[in-house]
């Protein structure tokens, strides 16, 4: 606040003439000298004499201002720390420089807002000795901070006022968004971000922590399901959310716990990326998705694989005898096309030429029988770059266990035998695909354990499959000269009635039903032939097999029954009692019962139905929040690939 000398005016015909100058100068404290140290008397103090400014700590227990005006608490601001260092972990004698220190002196230590313990962050007893570095070594560790990815400020403190010497460790993590906002109760959801490649290091948080309250964050409406972002945490409590930035390139060097360079930039690695991504082995100039941190650090990795890069070869051989002829394949490709084309390199290492043909196989003559799946990469020169998958190996399959029997749902369910043994199969699930050659050479692809026509081989018939995570991702199937294919659905298509919408008439004068429904995670409509016309107690059921007409109406369909939970779908629970929900990270269990739990796919979609009412689209977190312990009449699951992909809750 600032006053002014006095001054001089004179009217003159209306106008104002000022004599001698007006100079400002600042206002006296007075009463208010105690209330701030900066000298000169402040605005607030003038004209809100009620306000009080205390010594406090924030929530990541940094020193702070605390400003009040009677019993209302307007905030508590961190102050400005002595040094701060972003992403790293910094030195005792650093520090000791930095904060141009004469003496030693113990700090006390704070990570993610609770007091350190141990030897947790550098720390000892929730100490940490700053001094300058001599001769001999230290007790305990040389440095504070957990490394990459975390943020350190330093507060040195005041001697005279008795002020803490604190050093502050704030650490970034990534979670995914588990579901949309939730526009009626203005929440968003948090869970852990998991993944084939490895897992992200999950914050310690208190009970319900991961529920977000638009109270508390203005940013929530801008996340979408599945969304990965990073949070601080202090307490146990998020404190920050803000979307990570993606990196998507191929990666083309790697060293473990350290670096991944991909697209030409080399990323270190977040002190919280998780172990298993520390340690990951990369396919080298295969693209992956890569999170950075708010210091441009890999703090989580997922592979991105493009759908159809696998190929099936059936025999490799030379374009001639020469050393430096050419190595070429019959290869069967997932679109059900089946080329000859030309290799150059596999595993990595360039092929050339008749010697180079027993790295594929037994070499007859001047053929090799591979048997085997890769994942492949197409040149711009038209060769192809393959890496072996490791399928099964060379074994006779002139007779499998159950008289040749490979594939046959109804009898073996998900079972794909390979072998003549009980127990030599691997399981299918909803989204297996099937590469098939009859007995007349023709090759046609299905997809889905349910969808796959029962088969038979003999005489040369050969099966082989590539496996993620216990399940069967691509098979090949050659019935060979006296095999068989028989039958096979003609979708693979899940649908759930929830209520019946009305009859109609088309313009073949048949009639049909329609009603409102799910079809494959998509809230729908769908119409059923004549042929259901007057049955009842169609509503509230899944149905799999579906077959359709040419005017896309429902012909057949066969109901989801059955606790069996290596099915691709299966009515997991039936009943009109409540019904505990727990959920852990993407698990969902019901009624505490192991048999009927479910590891959801980062896509998957839980679908809650009320009577015949549209149905309501909820997270994990959700489902257990809102309808733990409701009476529950029926629950259905549908498996994918990497986990199950749709839950029908019926209250």
């Amino acid at each position: 606040m600032v006053e002014y000398d006095s001054k001089t005016e004179v009217n003159v015909n209306g106008a104002v003439v000022t004599i001698g100058n007006s100079k400002a100068k600042e206002m006296e404290q007075g009463i208010y000298k105690d209330n701030l140290k900066e000298e000169g008397l402040q605005f607030a103090e003038k004209y809100f004499t009620d306000l009080k400014l205390s010594e406090s700590h924030d929530d990541f227990l940094r020193p702070a201002n605390k400003w009040s005006i009677k019993s209302d608490e307007i905030g508590t601001y961190a102050k400005t720390p002595d040094a701060v260092y972003e992403g790293v972990k910094v030195r005792r004698d650093t520090l000791y420089r930095d904060l141009d220190l004469s003496d030693p002196y113990d700090f006390d230590v704070v990570v993610d807002g609770v007091e350190a313990t141990g030897t947790e962050a550098g720390a000892a007893g929730g100490k940490f000795y700053v001094a300058k570095r001599e001769t001999g070594s230290f007790k305990i560790s040389d440095k504070v901070g957990t490394g990459n990815g975390n943020l350190i400020e330093v507060y040195n403190g005041d001697a005279d006022e008795d002020e803490d010497k604190v050093i502050v460790i704030i650490n970034e993590y990534l979670m995914q968004v588990d579901g949309d906002y939730d526009e009626e109760d203005d929440e968003l959801y948090l869970t852990a971000a998991t993944g084939d490649i490895g897992d992200a290091d999950v914050p310690n948080l208190n009970t319900d922590a991961d529920k977000l309250s638009i109270d508390d964050f203005a940013n929530l409406k801008s996340f979408k399901d599945e969304d990965y972002v990073l949070v601080t945490v202090a307490d146990g409590e998020v404190k920050s959310i803000k979307l990570a930035e993606k990196v998507t390139a191929a990666v083309t060097e790697y060293v473990q716990d350290d670096t991944v360079t991909a697209g030409g930039t080399e990323y270190a690695l977040s002190a919280k990326c998780g172990s298993d991504i520390k340690n990951a082995e990369y396919d080298l100039k295969e693209d992956y998705d890569l999170y950075l941190d708010s210091y441009g650090n890999v703090i989580w990795v997922d592979g991105v694989e493009a759908e159809g890069s696998y190929v099936y070869i059936t025999e490799v051989y030379t374009s001639s005898s020469s050393s430096t002829s050419k190595i070429q394949a019959q290869a069967y490709f997932l679109d059900g096309t089946d080329d000859e084309i030309t290799i150059d390199k596999l595993n990595g290492s360039t092929v050339k030429g008749v010697n180079d043909l027993d790295e594929f196989g037994t070499k007859t003559g001047s053929n090799a029988a591979v048997g085997k799946w890769y994942k492949y990469s197409l040149k711009d020169n038209g060769k192809y770059n393959l890496t072996d998958k490791n399928t099964l190996g060379n074994v006779s399959l002139t007779n499998t266990y159950d008289s040749g029997t490979v594939t046959n749902y109804d009898d073996n369910g998900v079972k794909i035998y390979f072998g003549t043994g009980a127990n030599d199969f691997v399981k299918g699930n909803a989204t297996t695909r099937f590469v098939i050659i009859n007995k007349s050479d023709d090759v046609k692809v299905y997809t889905g354990i349910k969808n796959v026509p029962d088969t038979k081989i003999g005489g040369t018939g050969a099966v082989r499959y590539y496996a993620e995570n216990g399940y069967a991702k691509y098979v090949f199937i050659d019935v060979g000269d006296t095999g068989v294919v028989k039958g096979g659905s003609s979708s693979s298509d899940f649908i759930y009635l929830y209520k019946f919408d009305k009859m109609g008439t088309n313009a073949d004068d048949n009639d049909y039903y329609r009603f409102k429904a799910v079809v494959n995670g998509t809230v729908t409509k769908v119409s059923l032939d004549d042929g259901y016309i007057g049955q009842t107690d169609l509503v509230g059921k899944l149905y799999g097999e579906v077959s359709y007409d040419s005017d896309k109406y429902v012909t057949d369909m066969t109901e989801v029954n059955g606790t069996d939970v290596d099915d691709s779908a299966a009515l997991v629970f039936n009943g009109t009692g409540t019904v505990e929900i727990t959920q852990k990270n993407r698990t969902v269990t019901f009624s505490g019962n192991v048999s009927d739990s479910f590891y959801l796919d980062s896509g998957a979609k839980i679908f809650v139905f009320e009577g015949t009412d549209d149905p309501k689209t909820v997270s994990a977190s959700k489902l257990v929040n809102d309808y733990s312990d409701e009476v529950i009449k029926s629950v259905y699951a549908v498996e994918g690939d990497d986990g199950y992909t749709m839950l029908f809750v019926q209250l």
